[in-house]
């Protein structure tokens, strides 16, 4: 509080208004909006505005680094020097399960999560498996980064034996 109105020691009557004047501090900052950039471009920000960030990694499909939210939010003003978390992305997706699908569909939905796919052929005789995936590497439920190398081994018609 920096002063009253009417000054300190005036004499009023009962229910008469009395305002006071309170400070919003010199020492204060507004936290800048920092959610969608780099986490170095954020964090640098933050050090520009006179205040202390935090990095804090969690799993996304966003690309690595990516400040996916902070806190406090932007907006909110603070004490300078005051800490700000951002959470930035690790850029890890899930390989999904494509076994048992028809090769273009799996290489599509590979390609759709984010990876690069590689295809291997593996002779069958049975042929209600020839075109679909038999297995895959890295194992469905893996983690990975965009662009990461998926094989997978597709199905195709065992040379069948000659009789003479």
């Amino acid at each position: 509080m920096i002063g009253t109105s009417p000054p300190a020691g005036t004499q009023l009557s009962t229910l008469q208004p009395v305002t006071l004047q309170i400070s919003r501090g010199a020492n204060t900052v507004l936290v800048p909006d920092v959610t969608g950039l780099n986490d170095q471009a954020a964090l640098a920000a933050l050090s520009n505005a006179g205040l202390s960030g935090t990095e804090v990694q969690k799993d996304s499909t966003e690309p690595a680094g990516k400040v996916l939210s902070q806190s406090p939010g932007a907006g909110k003003r603070v004490g300078r020097g005051s800490q700000v978390t951002i959470f930035a992305s690790t850029g890890a997706i899930t390989v999904p399960d494509v076994i048992g699908q028809l090769r273009k569909d799996a290489v599509n939905t590979l390609k759709k999560a984010g990876f690069t796919v590689a295809v291997t052929e593996q002779a069958t005789s049975d042929p209600t498996q020839v075109g679909f995936v038999l297995s895959e590497f890295p194992p469905s439920g893996s983690r990975g980064q965009r662009g990461d190398t998926v094989t997978i081994s597709v199905g195709i018609t065992s040379p069948t034996a000659t009789t003479p």
